[in-house]
């Protein structure tokens, strides 16, 4: 099988603030999907949020591990997983705007993304439709974009000269 995986400059530069802001959630806290998107002043880009954290390795790729000459992996994609793989970005502190671990194709990452939670004190309750749920006003994180800027690299001119 081919892990032929292309990414591109744009898509890294997405992948990369989506991961930095995931690391910013505290222990003991979710975020949604949405309101990362918002973080990063991208809004309407919830769902690439989700295949930004899909495409999250789970552990840093090692080039040397390819055994097949056809078997590349882009450089871009070898070097964003030294930096951000599962063990490094909190993914399972990122959950659905109602509260619920979304499903995945296997269904051990929504026990896993549970148990994790669990671990960091969050009650995760399983609803009528055996969906997980968090209650977001208890363990919710929700910071205005403003809140979280360090910088006082500002192109505005505070004395409005």
């Amino acid at each position: 099988m081919s892990r032929n995986r292309r990414i591109s400059d744009e898509a890294v530069a997405f992948y990369i603030a989506t991961y930095e802001e995931i690391c910013k959630i505290p222990p003991g806290k979710v975020c949604s999907y949405g309101h990362i998107a918002r973080l990063i002043f991208r809004p309407q880009n919830s769902r690439l949020v989700g295949q930004a954290l899909k495409n999250l390795p789970m552990q840093s790729l090692d080039p040397r591990l390819i055994t097949d000459e056809n078997d590349e992996i882009d450089n871009n994609l070898v070097s964003l997983s030294s930096r951000f793989n599962g063990n490094t970005v909190p993914w399972w502190r990122v959950v659905s705007s109602q509260g619920i671990i979304s499903l995945r194709g296997n269904s051990n990452n929504v026990e896993r993304q549970k148990e994790k939670l669990v671990e960091e004190n969050v009650e995760v309750l399983q609803n009528r439709n055996g969906n997980y749920t968090i209650n977001l006003n208890e363990f919710g994180w929700f910071p205005t974009p403003e809140d979280d800027d360090d910088s006082d690299d500002s192109d505005e001119d505070d004395d409005g000269d």
